[in-house]
Order: structure tokens, then sequence, then C-alpha cells
């Protein structure tokens, strides 16, 4: 099915490595808005759906291409306690993994999910932990992160080296009460961890812990986060709805600094939530045909019942390019991005998690007409 197994084989680190109007400050709120009137809006239809099953509550999906021609597509499920798993081209059901508790291989609502080399790691909320499996295999190599972490959703990874990777994982605590926490006591909304294995052997320590508690980078309600390491950049969206300012999706720098840059102020009209990033590499005779090489963008997730949103912006720029809609796809959680080249998606494909319940798959080469904006200088 593949036209070239090399190119399956994902470095992550190009998914992990995800205006001028709407690159804003919380300052600038009247232009950002007439943006949204004037939003350059396509509809694409998916390619494919999987399996409804709307008790799980399905959150995130990652995709992983093995070296033995496994292409798989992962999505957490946070009321049924796993991980389902299934084909990346065709969404046939393959298998799941998990089951209710707090042992290595089991779950507790789980959440953020991400792939890295053999590396499959998960967020899970009421353990309060990330877990890692090695692939394929599905073994259970290690948890981490229980004596930190209070209410962790989303999480990224930069590979670092041979067997070494920093992950970041937003922490949505809250007071006892279940309510919001004050501004001062935001400053551990993203963890740092130093992840590191050899042979059987895994471990991670804590090495960062950041988040500003005044001004325009409080991250008031996190969840998804992605690195664009070619830029130094993290991109966090922030979910709340009732702060001014708040809502939007907020740029901090690897090390856990504000860089006083937000995007799509205005523009979201629901909750920002699942973060994606697209690299075309210039190299590859596909990505120049499709008139799109050496560029990178930004797909920022507007979650809502009646419109849904994946709004998209140049990385080099920061400008608005365009939103899509997908047809039959409302209320997004987490998305995903997967450059692969196949058969059935030559551009790599785009996987939006649709209602609580299954996970959508679209062809890259449908949002074309967006990608081709030109970006404003």
């Amino acid at each position: 099915m593949m036209t070239n197994n090399k190119r399956l084989i994902l470095a992550s680190g190009i998914l992990c490595l995800a205006l001028s109007a709407c690159t804003t400050t919380s300052t600038d709120k009247g232009s950002a808005a007439e943006t949204y009137k004037a939003m350059n809006k396509l509809t694409v239809k998916e390619n494919w759906f999987t399996q409804s099953l709307p008790e799980q509550n399905i959150d995130s999906p990652a995709t992983w291409h093995g070296p033995d021609g496994q292409h798989w597509l992962f999505a957490t499920a946070k009321a049924a306690d796993c991980v389902n798993i299934y084909d990346a081209f065709s969404a046939e059901p393959i298998a799941s993994i998990g089951t209710s508790g707090s042992e290595l291989g089991q779950m507790l609502r789980p959440n953020g999910i991400w792939t890295v080399d053999n590396l499959l790691l998960v967020a899970e909320r009421d353990n309060k932990r990330v877990q890692v499996f090695t692939l394929p295999d599905l073994k259970p190599v290690l948890a981490f992160g229980q004596s930190e972490l209070q209410k962790p959703y989303g999480l990224c990874v930069i590979k670092k080296g041979p067997e070494r990777y920093d992950v970041y994982v937003t922490d949505n605590y809250e007071t006892p009460d279940e309510e919001q926490v004050p501004p001062e006591q935001m400053d551990r909304r993203v963890r740092m961890y130093k992840l590191t294995l050899s042979g059987d052997v895994a471990n991670a320590e804590l090495a960062a812990t950041f988040g500003d508690t005044s001004g325009a980078g409080i991250l008031y309600t996190v969840e998804s986060i992605i690195a664009d390491t070619a830029r130094g950049r993290l991109l966090i969206a922030d979910e709340d709805m009732e702060t001014t300012g708040a809502h939007n999706t907020k740029i901090y720098s690897l090390e856990g600094k504000f860089s006083g840059i937000t995007l799509a102020d205005g523009m979201y009209r629901n909750q920002a939530e699942g973060l994606a990033m697209l690299y075309a590499d210039p190299k590859e005779s596909r990505w120049q045909e499709a008139g799109i090489a050496g560029r990178t963008y930004y797909f920022l997730t507007d979650q809502g019942e009646k419109e849904n949103y994946y709004h998209i912006y140049d990385a080099d720029s920061l400008s608005y390019l365009g939103s899509v809609e997908l047809e039959g796809t409302l209320n997004t959680d987490g998305v995903w991005l997967d450059p692969s080249e196949s058969d059935i998606f030559p551009l790599g494909a785009f996987y939006a998690v649709d209602d609580d319940c299954r996970v959508a798959a679209a062809d890259i080469r449908k949002f074309l007409d967006i990608l081709r904006v030109k970006a404003s200088q």
C-alpha cells in the first residue's frame, strides 16, 4: 500500500516540531473579531470515520508507523480506561490496550497521547501520571509524574537524542472544591520531564515547571500543547472562556518563558482545543508539486457542537490563512497531523475526534486551497 516505506517511519519530532490580524495581545480585540466575520472558510469531506463508541468518550488521536508494516491509529477512551488501536489508512479496529486500575498497563481516564520512535505515551488524568509503552509490543515500561501532577491532560514530546526525550505535560489542577485556582497559583500549569531509556530500563525526572501568574501569559485552563522546535516555541491552548484575554493559544519558549504572543484572539468562538503542526519538507517533490514546499503550518481547533473549525496559521509570519471545517465532524477534542506518504494519503492525513465517539480522517490534499494562501508580511 505504501509508496515509500522509509517515509513511513515517522519522525515525531516533525509532528511535535501541532494573524497579523489574529496574532494579538489581549488589548487588540476589535480587528480580530472583524477577521472572524470575514473568515476564509473551507469545508472538507472526511475520507472515513472509525467505529462510533459514544459510551467510551473518545478524546485524542495519534499515529505510528512501524518497521514491519504496522500503520496504527491510537485513540484514548476516557470513560473506558483504555486506548483503542485502528488501521491508520482504513479505520479497521486492531486492538485495545488498558483496563481500569493503577498498575502498569492499567489506566484511569487516559487523555493526551503521543508517539515518538518506538514509544507510546499516555497522560492519565485520574492516575495523575504519564505512562510509557513500547511499540509494537505494547509493553508498559514506566509511569511517571505521580509526585507532581494533579490533573494532567495534554502532552507533547521532543526527541533530544538516542533514547532521550523532553516530555511536556499540561496540568489543570484545581482547588479542593474543583474551582479554578487564582492566577498566583498558576505557575505549575506545565511540567517538563527528561525521559531516558537504556535497554529495558526507563527513567523520567522532572526538569522544569512553569506558567505565568500575571499578564497575557497566564495559563488559565490548559489542555493541548505542541512544540515547534525549529522556532523554539511551545503552543499552548487556553480553553478559558470566562476571563478576558485568556481564550486563545499562547506561545511560550521551550524553556518556559511567555513570548508575549497569543494566537487567534477573537477567532475562537468555542473552546480552544487540539493543536497540530504540518511541516512540508522542501526536499520532497510531493510538497513541491503541491505548491507548499518549505512551509510550516499550525492547526488550532475551535471546538464547538454547532460550529467546529480548525484555524490555520503560517508558522513563519504567524499570519491567519483560513479555517477548515470537516463536513461530518463536530465538538473536536484532540487532533493529530500525520505527514507520512501513502497511496491513500499522498500528502498525509489530518485526524480529528468527532463528538467524543470516533475519529475522522481527512486527506491533506483537500486543505490545499487554504495552505496555498500567501502569508501576509
